[in-house]
């Protein structure tokens, strides 16, 4: 199969990979609360080690895609995501759904900042605010979709909806695989052209580091990002927990009271 250019490449990204996240996170409220019985405790647990992973990932996976390649790092982070939404979807148990999100932590910082690189690379500077206006554009169509999708699918069940999101993304990766083309970074070399070995990536990682130190502004936004991480995932998911169970009180007693006012018609 030929390769796509990079501009349709990027398209496609947007459009499935919104497409299937709206399957995906439509539906994951609910699912946790219903399917797989979580407390407001393990919401708060499911985002923390989400986000752990995340933090203790996110410079190892980047000094890789800087080293080697942002195309593989792309690729990779779209399978595992895929991955690991099928795991949550498919077992319905905390451990699972623990380790389903730990995983997707993982997958996202393969594909975190190398999306961006990849086609700044590809395309250049001067064309990304156009670039992104499209791609922000048929995002938006994705996402459309799939909402629609997922309450289609959530309403015969849950956890189907779940898997079919991480399976988009898994055929999506497979796509990329043959479609995604990469001229505008070839990764380090070492003296005889050969691909650099794990010496670069230990020297890539060390000079990320000196610019970190050198520019306190930098250390700043790392710490504010980790404790927004903590705050926003403490807050959030059991947010959603009491919204849902107030969805659900409020419709049962709508229920209850239509079925109230049938009986008072039918003894008048």
């Amino acid at each position: 199969m030929r390769r796509l250019s990079a501009y349709t490449t990027w398209l496609v990204l947007e459009g499935v990979g919104s497409l299937a996240g709206a399957l995906i996170f439509t539906v994951t409220a609910v699912y946790f609360v219903r399917d797989v019985g979580m407390n407001p405790f393990q919401l708060v647990l499911c985002g923390t080690v989400m986000e752990l992973a995340i933090f203790v990932f996110e410079v190892p996976t980047g000094v890789l895609a800087d080293t080697y390649s942002r195309r593989a790092s792309v690729i990779v982070g779209t399978l595992i995501q895929g991955a690991a939404f099928v795991l949550v979807g498919a077992i319905q148990s905390v451990p699972a759904v623990l380790a389903g999100y730990a995983i997707w932590g993982l997958g996202w910082t393969f594909e975190s900042g190398a999306l961006q690189a990849w086609i700044a690379d590809e395309l250049g500077t001067e064309r990304l605010p156009s670039v992104f206006l499209r791609g922000a554009r048929i995002w938006y169509v994705g996402a459309l979709a799939g909402i629609c999708l997922s309450v289609a699918i959530a309403s015969y069940d849950l956890g189907l909806a779940i898997i079919a999101g991480g399976a988009v993304n898994v055929l999506l990766g497979l796509f990329l695989v043959v479609a995604m083309p990469e001229t505008g970074f070839t990764g380090r070399r070492d003296e005889e052209g050969e691909a650099a070995g794990p010496a670069a990536f230990l020297n890539t990682a060390r000079q990320g580091a000196r610019i970190v130190r050198g520019r306190p502004v930098l250390l700043l936004l790392l710490a504010i990002a980790f404790f927004s991480g903590m705050w926003s995932e403490s807050f959030d998911r059991p947010g959603r927990l009491i919204s849902s169970c107030s969805a659900c009180r409020r419709s049962a007693a709508s229920i209850r009271s239509s079925g109230s006012g049938s009986s008072e018609r039918a003894r008048c």
